[in-house]
């Protein structure tokens, strides 16, 4: 068996405005002869000479035994340091193919600055509030992604530089106002944004049976109404351990703190503008339902009174 010569290579890191990137760690895979596909992680070898960072200048020499190999560049959570003393955020990893070959062109790898947020939520009193649900929409489009706040109420969001998003925060404690057309900014330094929860949208009334008495015992599900393709997806941090309700009534109340006393109900909805699909259910008979489709909230409302009329399922 021969084996392959190592060699090294140098490539260049840098910004979507060609700035060098300093500190970036640079490690490659490498296809396997039989499949273009497949490939071998040489990064992830037990050796830190696959896992090397950029200099001050964003170059790396990299070693590789083959003149195709496929780098990837992992930007630091905490952001990358520049000369100047400023700390520029980047896209997690920036991955592409590298024909190596033998003039002085130096291959450039091209991350994209993301704008980085960080905040927490808390009481009026300043009580942190733990997984409270933070939502993050692309400005007038429908469809969110969501992050935890942490044990301490903490959060942090990384979204495209340069772009305006809605941000809402809902909890089983009640919601905070929203924060609309946010600018992510250019990607250099963070941002903060700090959530109360003192305001959030009251969404109450009563649950009637079909007969006109106040039932209960019903179920109330609202869903946000939504087309699956405007859909914002972000990577989810971990979940409360409830499990993650995305979609469903954040909280309900009655008369007397006991559950659907007099057919009461009330909600407290994120001030954020959202349209819901609303179905309302009968504990005791499942042929006794309501629905209603494409319910609109502004989401500078202060409260929003509505009755649900119960009935019979026609066959």
């Amino acid at each position: 068996m021969t084996l392959a010569q190592w060699q090294t290579f140098k490539l260049r890191v840098v910004d979507e405005h060609q700035t060098p990137l300093p500190g970036i760690e640079v490690y490659a895979w490498l296809t396997r002869k039989s499949d273009d596909v497949d490939s071998i992680n040489i990064g992830a070898l037990p050796n830190s000479l696959f896992r090397v960072a950029t200099d001050a200048q964003g170059i790396v020499e990299v070693p590789s035994i083959s003149e195709r190999t496929y780098f990837i560049a992992d930007a630091p959570i905490g952001g990358v340091l520049m000369p100047d003393g400023s700390r520029l955020f980047l896209s997690s990893a920036d991955e592409r193919w590298v024909d190596i070959n033998k003039s002085e062109t130096i291959p450039t790898l091209e991350m994209k600055r993301r704008g980085n947020v960080r905040g927490t939520v808390k009481l009026p009193d300043g009580t942190p509030v733990a997984w409270s649900m933070i939502t993050v929409s692309r400005h007038n489009l429908c469809g969110h992604g969501i992050r935890w706040t942490n044990a301490k109420g903490e959060f942090s969001l990384d979204r495209p530089a340069g772009e305006l998003f809605d941000i809402g925060v809902e909890s089983r404690l009640g919601a905070a106002p929203g924060v609309f057309a946010f600018d992510t900014g250019d990607g250099i330094e963070e941002k903060r944004l700090d959530f109360v929860l003192e305001k959030g949208i009251r969404l109450h009334g009563t649950v009637y049976n079909p007969d006109g008495t106040p039932s209960e015992k019903y179920q109330i599900f609202l869903y946000e109404k939504c087309p699956q393709g405007h859909l914002e997806t972000i990577q989810t941090e971990t979940c409360p351990p409830s499990g993650c309700p995305v979609g469903v009534v954040i909280r309900q109340t009655s008369d007397h703190n006991e559950p659907n006393s007099g057919g009461k109900y009330e909600y407290i909805l994120p001030a954020v503008p959202r349209r819901y699909d609303i179905f309302v259910s009968s504990n005791t008979n499942p042929d006794i339902f309501f629905e209603l489709e494409d319910f609109r909230v502004n989401g500078d409302e202060e409260e929003i009174q509505l009755d649900f009329h119960l009935k019979v399922r026609e066959e």
